[in-house]
Order: structure tokens, then C-alpha cells, then sequence
């Protein structure tokens, strides 16, 4: 039976350690799982990717690109820079236009 906490500002309650009938419990494996990569190799593909998108998004347009994310331009430049993203990729060819 679930129990209210006892402090109303956090959203918690507190549950009973059996869980309700007709449940089962989760199959946790027998030894830890170890990642396949580190949290800095996550976070940098992370990063890469929510650039990338972004950037696409803009039409590999800098300046909008980082009002867009809420970083300066210099940042994002750096950052470009460090991850290794080549803007020119998602800047349009010349010639090509959206009204076509």
C-alpha cells in the first residue's frame, strides 16, 4: 500500500517492498553489464549529433544556428571545430534554392 510522504513539496510515495499481485519483478541480470563505451564517447556523440541537426536545421547557417541552441556563435564555432563538423555540408550548393 502506497504511503504519502511526509514532505508535500516532492512528489514521491513511498511502496511497499511486495509488488501487487499479478506482477513480476524485473529480470536483472546475475553480473553488471558493463557499457559498451564510455560516458564522454555518449556524450560526444550526443553532441554531434544535436549539432548536426541543428546546423541542417539552419541551413548550416552559423550565426542562426547558435540563437537557435542558445550558445554564442564564438562557442559553436569552437565547438564545431573540436567535434570535427563540416558546415559546408549542410549549406545549400549554389544554384540550388527551396523555391524549385
Amino acid at each position: 500500500m502506497a504511503q504519502p510522504c511526509i514532505f508535500p513539496h516532492q512528489a514521491v510515495l513511498h511502496l511497499s517492498a511486495s509488488p501487487a499481485p499479478g506482477t513480476a519483478l524485473p529480470d536483472w541480470p546475475a553480473r553488471p553489464v558493463r557499457p559498451t563505451s564510455s560516458y564522454s564517447d555518449a556524450q560526444r556523440a550526443f553532441e554531434i549529433e544535436f549539432l548536426r541537426k541543428a546546423l541542417r536545421d539552419n541551413g548550416g547557417n552559423v550565426t542562426r544556428t547558435a540563437r537557435a541552441i542558445g550558445m554564442t556563435r564564438r562557442n559553436l564555432h569552437l565547438k564545431i571545430q573540436k567535434l570535427g563538423i563540416d558546415v559546408d555540408e549542410f549549406r545549400p550548393a549554389m544554384g540550388e534554392s527551396d523555391d524549385e
